[in-house]
């Protein structure tokens, strides 16, 4: 008869997680990551700004047309 092998306990880790992951903290992100993040909040400002320019020129053509009477009927 054949015995089974006991299976081996996975060892355990004795060192503590690097603080800089820690999820308690103020910021995830690195010091040089936080510095180049105003890159993100500008390009979210200039495509809002897009869009409203967008929509006021979308709105201008609606009322262009109805007036020149070029549109659909």
């Amino acid at each position: 008869m054949e015995s089974a092998a006991a299976p081996t306990a996975a060892p355990v880790r004795t060192s503590r997680a690097d603080p800089r992951f820690a999820v308690g903290g103020p910021s995830r992100l690195s010091e040089r990551a936080a510095d180049e993040y105003h890159y993100v909040r500008r390009d979210l400002r200039n495509i809002a700004v897009l869009v409203v320019v967008m929509a006021i020129l979308l709105g201008a053509a609606v009322v262009a047309f109805s007036v020149l009477g070029i549109g659909p009927k």
